[in-house]
């Protein structure tokens, strides 16, 4: 049986690997858009990583997300408003 993996990380956190790279995003598009779209200002940065045939089970998201596939396929399913 295939093993799958699914890890979430929290970028600003204290000695994050990652923490250094988050300088270089291009925080005043966020900013620039959220101010456009009424996002509101980004509060965190959090970065999931799934292996083939991740799933996650249907949730509500408080906050406004950005999602970025760098390999494979995802499929997203949205439910409108009630």
């Amino acid at each position: 049986k295939e093993k799958r993996v699914y890890l979430q990380h929290e970028l600003e956190s204290p000695g994050c690997c990652m923490r250094e790279e988050t300088k270089y995003w291009n925080w005043d598009w966020f900013a620039r858009n959220g101010h456009l779209h009424k996002w509101g200002p980004p509060r965190n940065a959090k970065l999931w990583i799934g292996s083939k045939g991740s799933e996650t089970p249907a949730h509500f998201d408080q906050a406004e997300n950005v999602i970025v596939q760098l390999r494979g396929r995802k499929r997203v399913v949205l439910f409108p408003p009630s």
